[in-house]
C-alpha cells in the first residue's frame, strides 16, 4: 500500500489505484479516437527497457537518497535517467550505423540542474552543460561533470564546430534556436530537443491555428529544423511529463558542398521570422517577453537571455509586518464566517489557554475570491509582485490554514496529526528535520486564536519558556 515507485517503470500502488484506474475507466467510456503514434519509435524498446533498469540501479537510488535540492528527486532523477537512457541508445545505434569507434560528444544548452550532463558523462560521453545561471546543485556532482555559467548568443555562427550533438532538454528560450545553432556549428552537428515552454526566436510563441498550442509549437519547431536542412524525426519519451515529445535532427537534406548556401538561407529565415514576430506583436513584445534580464555586451539586440540572478517569488521577501497583517486579517474573517460543522468524536482536555477543547472555534470556510476582497488594491499588488497571489501566502502558512480547491479554512488540529510535510524527498530526512525544529517557533494559535491552540502534540512553542534556539541552516541541511 505504501510502496513508493519511481514514477516511470515502477509506479506506486496508490498511483495505480487513484490515477491509472480512473484514467482507464475514462478512456474505456470515451468514443473511439484517432490512432496516435506510440512511444520510443526511433530506438529498440527491449534495449531501452533493459538499459533503463541498469541505469536506475546504478544511479537512481544513490541520487534520490542524496538529492540536495528541495525539488522532488523522484521526478527529476528518474525523468533524466529516462532521457539519458534514450540518448545513450540513440547514440549507440548511430555508432553502429556509421561505424564510429568513439562515443559522441555533446553540449546541453540550458542544462538547468545539470543532472542529464552528469549521467551522460558518467556513461563515458565527453560533454558539458551551459546555462545562464549556476545552480547550487552543480557542486554536488563534482569536477568530472563540466557545467558552465554562460550567456550564449544563438545568432552567432560556428558556436560548437567540434561537438557531435546539441541537447535542448526543456531549454526554454533556446528551444527554437537548437536546430539553428546545430546547423550553423558544422555540417556534422546533430541535435536533440525536448520542447516544454513555448518560446519563439525573440518572444513567446503565439499559436497559429486552432489545434492545441503544444502541438502547434511542435510543428513550428519541426518546421525550423526542416528549414535548417535537417530531416527531423519525432518521438515520444517515457517520462512522467505531459510534454514528452522530442525531435531529433541527425541527418541533413543537403550535401556538404551546399553548406555555405544553407548558411545564407538560415540567416534569411531568422531575419524574416524575427522581423515578422516584432511587427505582429508590437514593439513592446520583445521587452515584455524578455523582462527577466538585460542584454550583455556582444549579445544580439534581438535576443535577450534571462538574467543570471533569479528573484524569489514565494513571499519570502515580503516584509514580515505585511505577512503578519495579512495572516491576521484572513484568520479574523474565517473566525467571523459561519461555523463549520465539526467532525470531532471526543475532545477531552483544554487548549493552551484553558478553553475546553470541545468548545474550540474552528471558524468557517471562505473562497479565495472572498478573501481577496478583504484587502485593498495596493496590498494585493504588493503581494502579487512577490509571489503571484494570496494563495501562495496562505500555503506558506500551512500550519495555520488549509487551502483546498480554491477554499480556505483554519487547520483543526483536533482531527489532524502534526508532522512534516511529506514531499518526494527522503521521509526519514524530513522527519529528522522536523524533529530538529521542534519548539523553535512560537505557535500562531496559542498567540492569536481567541481559544488558543487545540493540538495535544503541538510542535510549536506555547510561550517563551518553551521556545528553543533554532538550528543553523548548515545543521538542518546535514541532519
Amino acid at each position: 500500500e505504501n510502496q513508493q515507485g519511481d514514477g516511470v517503470v515502477c509506479p506506486s500502488v496508490k498511483w495505480l489505484r487513484e490515477q491509472l484506474l480512473i484514467k482507464i475507466k475514462k478512456w474505456a467510456e470515451s468514443p473511439a479516437c484517432k490512432n496516435t503514434k506510440g512511444s520510443l519509435r526511433l530506438i529498440p524498446m527491449e534495449k531501452y527497457t533493459m538499459l533503463y533498469q541498469k541505469m536506475k540501479e546504478k544511479h537512481g537510488e544513490r541520487l534520490v537518497k542524496s538529492w540536495p535540492e528541495s525539488t522532488d528527486p523522484q521526478k527529476f532523477v528518474y525523468e533524466d535517467i529516462a532521457i539519458a537512457t534514450y540518448l545513450l541508445i540513440l547514440w549507440e545505434n548511430e555508432r553502429a550505423e556509421k561505424n564510429l569507434l568513439k562515443k559522441q560528444s555533446f553540449v546541453d544548452l540550458g542544462c538547468g540542474n545539470g543532472l542529464l550532463v552528469h549521467l551522460l558523462t558518467a556513461e563515458g560521453h565527453a560533454g558539458e552543460g551551459i546555462d545562464v545561471r549556476k545552480r547550487n546543485i552543480w557542486d554536488f556532482f563534482g569536477p568530472e561533470t563540466r557545467l558552465k555559467e554562460q550567456a550564449l548568443d544563438p545568432t552567432a555562427s560556428g558556436l560548437f564546430p567540434e561537438v557531435d550533438w546539441l541537447i535542448g532538454n526543456h531549454s526554454d528560450e533556446l528551444t527554437p534556436w537548437l536546430p539553428v545553432i546545430a546547423a550553423r556549428s558544422s555540417y556534422n552537428t546533430r541535435y536533440f530537443v525536448l520542447p516544454c515552454c513555448l518560446y519563439d526566436f525573440n518572444c513567446k510563441f503565439v499559436r497559429r491555428n486552432n489545434i492545441s498550442q503544444y502541438r502547434d509549437y511542435l510543428n513550428y519547431i519541426q518546421e525550423v529544423g526542416t528549414a535548417c536542412g535537417f530531416y527531423v524525426e519525432e518521438d515520444v519519451l517515457r517520462i512522467p511529463s505531459t510534454k514528452r515529445t522530442c525531435q531529433v535532427g541527425k541527418c541533413r537534406a543537403y550535401s556538404e558542398e551546399e553548406h555555405p548556401i544553407m548558411e545564407v538561407r538560415i540567416k534569411d529565415m531568422i531575419r524574416t521570422t524575427m522581423s515578422t514576430d516584432l511587427n505582429s506583436l508590437g514593439k513592446e513584445s520583445l521587452t515584455s517577453c524578455n523582462n527577466e534580464g538585460d542584454s550583455k555586451k556582444g549579445i544580439s539586440p534581438d535576443f535577450v537571455p534571462r538574467s543570471s540572478e533569479i528573484l524569489s517569488r514565494n513571499c519570502s521577501q515580503l516584509q514580515k509586518a505585511v505577512r503578519e497583517f495579512m495572516v491576521s486579517k484572513v484568520a479574523e474573517a474565517l473566525l467571523s464566517a459561519p461555523r463549520l460543522i465539526e467532525k470531532v468524536n471526543s475532545c477531552d482536555g483544554i487548549t493552551s489557554t484553558g478553553t475546553p477543547i470541545q468548545d474550540w472555534n474552528p471558524g468557517g470556510r471562505l473562497t479565495l475570491s472572498e478573501i481577496v476582497k478583504i484587502f485593498d488594491k495596493e496590498t494585493l499588488q504588493r503581494l502579487k509582485s512577490e509571489c503571484g497571489g494570496i494563495q501562495t501566502l496562505l500555503r506558506n502558512h500551512r500550519y495555520v490554514f488549509k487551502v483546498v480547491s480554491g477554499t480556505v479554512e483554519l487547520r483543526d488540529w483536533r482531527v489532524e496529526v502534526p508532522g512534516p510535510k511529506m514531499t518526494g524527498r527522503d521521509p526519514a530526512y524530513l522527519q529528522r528535520r522536523y524533529d530538529a525544529l521542534y519548539k523553535t517557533t512560537t505557535c500562531w494559535f496559542h498567540s492569536y486564536h481567541p481559544d488558543g491552540c487545540c493540538s495535544k502534540r503541538c510542535p510549536y512553542a506555547h510561550g517563551e519558556d518553551e521556545l528553543r534556539d533554532r538550528p543553523s541552516a548548515q545543521y538542518l541541511k546535514a541532519v
